[in-house]
């Protein structure tokens, strides 16, 4: 399944682009995005295009992908969200909701429930366990966020570099995160 999303990440990258580079007499409503926090987790390289090809503003589609790899955990998001940007000139309001899918292997844990030990080691009895946690508790390794973005983006007219700011709300099964946020800066072209 990851291979098959990461390809249609990067086939819709090189259509994007390639688009941006041939359609002359348009505007230009596509952006590349690194972010720091937000809709991909602890950051994330995300493409975001306009779904009018005459306007920098309406609603658009999203996505991209995360990973992270250490010692103790190994986290890998693909982000995709779809969005609306309302404004003039070159500062819009931007909103949007989406699904993000988190691959999560490092520590599992147990919520609850007593832990007995014995010559085989320790082990625990009862209470709900956890493949992890990464802002909410992850109930699998494999398992998808809600996400939410409300929040502001500055674009420029033509191509050239743009930035964003959004406070990027959190859901699982587990739970409600309101206070996620996150910043990215990018280039429109």
């Amino acid at each position: 399944m990851k291979k098959t999303l990461l390809q249609f990440l990067v086939a819709t990258l090189v259509t994007t682009t390639a688009q941006a580079q041939t359609n002359t007499g348009k505007v230009s409503n596509t952006n590349f995005f690194v972010e720091l926090g937000g809709i991909g987790g602890p950051y994330s390289f995300t493409v975001d295009k306009r779904l009018n090809p005459n306007r920098i503003d309406g609603i658009g589609l999203r996505g991209g992908f995360s990973g992270l790899y250490n010692d103790e955990e190994r986290i890998f998001s693909i982000p995709l969200q779809v969005n609306w940007l309302m404004g003039k000139n070159n500062s819009f309001f931007e909103a949007g909701a989406g699904l993000t899918y988190f691959h999560y292997d490092g520590y599992g844990y147990t919520e609850g429930g007593n832990y007995i030990c014995d010559s085989n080691g320790c082990r625990s009895v009862g209470g709900k366990e956890y493949a992890g946690h990464f802002v909410l508790p992850i109930s699998k390794k494999n398992s998808f966020f809600g996400t939410l973005n409300f929040g502001y983006r500055r674009v420029p007219q033509g191509q050239g570099f743009t930035w964003k700011v959004a406070l990027t709300p959190l859901f699982n099964e587990n739970g409600f995160w309101p206070l996620f946020g996150g910043f990215a800066i990018g280039y429109k072209f």
